[in-house]
């Protein structure tokens, strides 16, 4: 009352009629999977207010109908307003692309590794001085930490094909573009969860490409960041305490992460018993 109309959907629930042979024709969807793709995709909303480009998202889906290519930088923008891009998009180069059937394999089209690896028409890609001795923001230190683990997958899956020659020029491309201190070897360079209760364990995938002195560095650099984070917080004393309990809990969960990583893939019992030191003086605390 007294302000802006209120533009409204009367429902959460979406749907949109695919017009397959026309997709066929177009080449979106291989003529061998025609028969087994539904003609309507259906759809939850998960929220209950919209802004304006979540409107304009799901405009330009409708509208399309997946009849020309539908890139975004991260599936994680659209989630809320369209569930399915987890499942319904692969990544494409840098770009994500959004399919009108679940994905089967590899969340990558063929070309991507090569992209990573090579870059774009012999031409290495490159990523503004990040490597270099200055402060990285932290916008810039997401994209690239976004962009260390889908180096890091790849990697992965290059090695379960045998390719270990491919994966380490991917890990080693990454390592070059986003070195530490200025990309922390935090959680997210040594476990990255991949959906559907998977995961890479980057100290075994070291452990394979590099060899075992390698894959022990990378723990000791990440035990060092949370050995340090942990002291850092254990120091607060009273509400503070109580402010950084939450963060402590989770640094503490890492730790047994590491540990865990350190007998099983490492089998190095002394790395374990450091990060147990760690773990020990807060065993009255749940992590």
């Amino acid at each position: 009352r007294g302000g802006d109309p209120v533009m409204f959907m009367p429902t959460k629930r979406v749907k949109i009629t695919l017009d397959i042979p026309a997709l066929v024709e177009a080449g979106v969807i291989p003529e061998e999977m025609a028969d087994q793709i539904p003609t309507e995709l259906r759809w939850e909303i998960k929220k209950s207010v919209l802004y304006r480009h979540e409107m304009m998202m799901l405009d330009i889906i409708g509208t399309n109908k997946f009849m020309r290519d539908i890139n975004i930088m991260n599936p994680g923008y659209i989630r809320d307003v369209y569930p399915l891009v987890d499942r319904y998009s692969v990544q494409d180069g840098m770009n994500h692309k959004l399919t009108p059937f679940p994905r089967t394999g590899s969340r990558y089209t063929e070309r991507t590794a090569d992209y990573f690896l090579n870059g774009v028409d012999g031409q290495p890609l490159k990523w503004g001085n990040l490597n270099s001795d200055i402060y990285v923001d932290p916008i810039s230190l997401n994209m690239g930490t976004v962009q260390r683990q889908t180096m890091t997958v790849l990697a992965d899956e290059e090695m379960r094909k045998g390719n270990i020659d491919r994966a380490r020029g991917l890990l080693d491309n990454c390592r070059a573009a986003f070195p530490a201190p200025a990309f922390p070897v935090d959680v997210y360079a040594v476990y990255i969860y991949t959906g559907n209760n998977t995961h890479v364990d980057v100290i075994d995938l070291y452990k394979q490409v590099y060899g075992v002195e390698e894959a022990r560095n990378l723990w000791q650099q990440a035990f060092d960041y949370y050995d340090s984070e942990v002291a850092y917080l254990a120091r607060f004393r009273g509400e503070k305490a109580e402010g950084v309990r939450q963060q402590l809990q989770n640094d503490l969960q890492i730790v047994s992460l590491l540990k865990d990583q350190a007998s099983r893939t490492l089998g190095d019992s002394e790395l374990a018993a450091k990060a147990d030191k760690v773990l020990n003086g807060f065993s009255t605390m749940y992590y």
